[in-house]
């Protein structure tokens, strides 16, 4: 079969093929209102994530730690308390602990007090009242606390001169803001 076609008849016209400026601009606008209500929702949304993974990759590392130690050492669970009915240390293993401790973890850089001046963390602004840790608070962590810097940028923080691990507090981005306790920085007790 064969066809006439006469290409006057298929022949376009060329005003209808594209957008006007007008509708260019209105669905810029459009997008550009969305995705500026959109953007810091996801912004947020990605931040918490990464914490929880810290969080969750931290605790997984010391729990690992910890475990190795008192693994490879036969123990049970590590002697190391702070009897508060004599006010007296029950230390036999706890210094042991903590050296082996530490060498289970990445441990790049170690602060035994001035974490701040010494470069181990940021200086820490907020006044922290943790119910029971008064020594979780800015001047001791910045002054007096022990500081751990580890290979991945979490630092852990001693609680005053108590032998490490026994209470620590774990800030898991490091340097990085905010550093507020419950988001970013979470205690630990052994």
């Amino acid at each position: 079969m064969c066809y006439n076609i006469d290409m006057k008849e298929i022949e376009v016209n060329k005003n209808k093929l594209g957008f006007t400026m007008a509708e260019v601009l209105i669905t810029l606008g459009v997008v550009s209102v969305i995705a500026a209500m959109t953007i810091p929702s996801v912004i947020n949304k990605y931040k918490n994530y990464v914490i929880k993974k810290q969080f969750a990759k931290t605790y997984s590392i010391l729990s690992q730690a910890l475990n190795k130690v008192v693994y490879e050492n036969g123990m049970t669970v590590p002697v190391c308390y702070r009897n508060t009915a004599i006010s007296a240390w029950q230390n036999s293993d706890c210094l042991f602990v903590q050296d082996e401790f530490l060498k289970q973890l990445k441990v790049i850089k170690i602060c035994n007090n001035k974490a701040f001046q010494n470069g181990c963390i940021a200086e820490y602004t907020s006044d922290y009242k943790m119910s029971g840790y008064p020594n979780f608070d800015k001047i001791h962590i910045n002054n007096s606390n022990s500081a751990y810097v580890l290979a991945d940028g979490t630092v852990l923080l001693g609680y005053a001169d108590w032998i490490f691990p026994l209470i620590f507090a774990a800030d898991l981005n490091g340097k990085k803001l905010p550093n507020k306790f419950g988001y970013d920085i979470f205690a630990f007790a052994l």
